[in-house]
């Protein structure tokens, strides 16, 4: 315990130590996350290879459990390679993105070879030890669902400053807990370094951040709970021992459901961002950055313990904590902007699923504007093809103030757009917002272009 203690301290040392070093490299540009106007509102580009500094630490403890002869178990070679997969995956991605189909075949690939060398969900033994379920052919599925979602799902969250890296170091606590109650003296110094690492890491990242985690970051911390979490449970309750980290990523969890439902009803990928998480509601309602992350960070202590309190009781908790979860998710959908009022719930979804042909039209028209960015020959022609694409499409260059938005590109460029009279202008934004990605394309192909008034 003396040593898991003394690794927290060393894991804050060494982050309190390495990110000034990669915040003074991205001055020279390296390693930089741009702002776009949309969801990554920073006003100048900031590292995003925090995440380097936390593969250091969760590294160097790997190596400290080898030489201390704690890591016998051949369960350990998926539960910390794995995680370093997943960093480096992420880490690529943070210098040249890979898109979201690539990053998906190879998590399934890292989440295959880690099932393969041992570290699985074979069965699901409830709290007490009341029944056990041998889960057979669906312990494959359940065990590659489980190594994929959880990083994906910190990812999905780091969109604010300090969201992912203070739900990371909870979740890590929580999981040190668990793994002390479970005498895994080696899950309890990982954990306890990393929450170490964290806490150094979020000297720099609460707002206003000076680091981002970046997807490497992200992958690695969600990576290493997936993995830790199953090692955790090797000599407890299964159920209970993923119950408690199903819990404590209870905000993230209901933020990706948020996600899925809203973009599959408006017919946007499933996968393309938007600045529609919960975060991003909870700034719009009025709160400032630090009093919306300190808020979430209440949220995700008092999560952690109703999930430790399912493990405490051996499940007879879990029915208190489900309702709980259930009427805060409700709660959460009418006063975060989601639905303005239940009575008004149908005639939201009604409208959104009548407005999916013209998303589905949009995203066509933004294919074939990427398309034209090859095609054409100079920035002038490609121009005039913009304007009477986005006419087509329903927009206009009549920009009155009231009725007007903007397109914010990569060089800080506003293209900007006058909107249908009696239309909702948010509505229209996130249509806007699709043609974005072919707008920096040509301004990579002509640097010099300027899209006229």
């Amino acid at each position: 315990m003396v040593y898991a203690l003394i690794a927290g301290l060393i894991g804050m040392g060494i982050s309190l130590m390495t990110i000034p070093f990669l915040i003074a490299k991205a001055r020279s540009g390296f390693g930089v996350d741009l702002p776009d106007g949309l969801r990554k509102t920073h006003i100048q580009g900031i590292s995003r290879l925090g995440g380097a500094s936390l593969a250091l630490v969760f590294g160097l403890g790997a190596i400290f459990l080898g030489m201390q002869g704690e890591v016998r178990s051949h369960l350990w070679i998926p539960a910390l390679g794995g995680p370093f997969a997943m960093f480096l995956l992420g880490f690529i991605d943070d210098f040249k993105p890979l898109g979201a189909r690539i990053k998906l075949v190879v998590q399934i690939l890292i989440a295959i070879g880690i099932y393969a060398l041992g570290l699985r969900i074979d069965s699901m033994t409830y709290p007490g030890g009341s029944f056990t379920l041998d889960l057979t052919r669906w312990s494959f599925l359940i065990t590659i669902f489980w190594l994929i979602a959880i990083p994906n799902l910190i990812n999905l969250i780091d969109g604010a400053d300090g969201i992912a890296g203070g739900l990371g170091a909870f979740l890590f606590l929580t999981l040190g807990v668990v793994a002390i109650q479970s005498q895994q003296w080696g899950v309890v110094l990982i954990s306890l370094g990393m929450v170490g690492a964290l806490v150094g890491f979020l000297f720099f990242n609460f707002p206003p951040a000076k680091i981002f985690l970046g997807d490497g970051g992200a992958y690695l911390i969600g990576s290493a709970i997936s993995t830790l979490s199953l090692v955790s449970s090797n000599k407890g309750s299964i159920a209970a021992a993923l119950l408690v980290t199903v819990v404590a990523l209870g905000i993230p969890i209901a933020d990706t459901l948020f996600a899925l439902c809203r973009r599959f009803l408006k017919g946007y990928p499933i996968f393309r961002a938007d600045a529609e998480h919960i975060h991003h509601r909870l700034q719009k309602i009025g709160l400032s950055k630090r009093r919306m992350v300190l808020g979430m960070y209440a949220v995700f202590l008092l999560l952690g313990l109703f999930g430790l309190s399912i493990f405490w009781s051996q499940g007879r908790t879990l029915p208190i904590v489900g309702s709980f979860l259930f009427l805060s998710a409700v709660y959460s959908v009418k006063n975060l902007g989601y639905v303005q009022s239940w009575s008004h719930l149908r005639l939201k979804v009604d409208r959104a699923i009548h407005r999916r042909s013209q998303v589905q039209y949009v995203i066509l028209a933004t294919e074939l504007l990427e398309l034209e960015v090859e095609r054409s020959k100079s920035f002038e022609a490609f121009q005039v093809f913009f304007r009477v694409l986005i006419q087509g499409v329903g927009f206009s260059f009549d920009r009155k103030e009231e009725r007007s938005i903007a397109i914010v590109l990569s060089d800080g460029q506003r293209v900007v757009l006058g909107v249908p009279e009696n239309e909702e202008i948010e509505h229209w934004e996130n249509l806007a917002g699709l043609f974005r990605s072919a707008l920096n394309q040509s301004l990579k192909k002509w640097t010099y272009a300027k899209f006229s008034e």
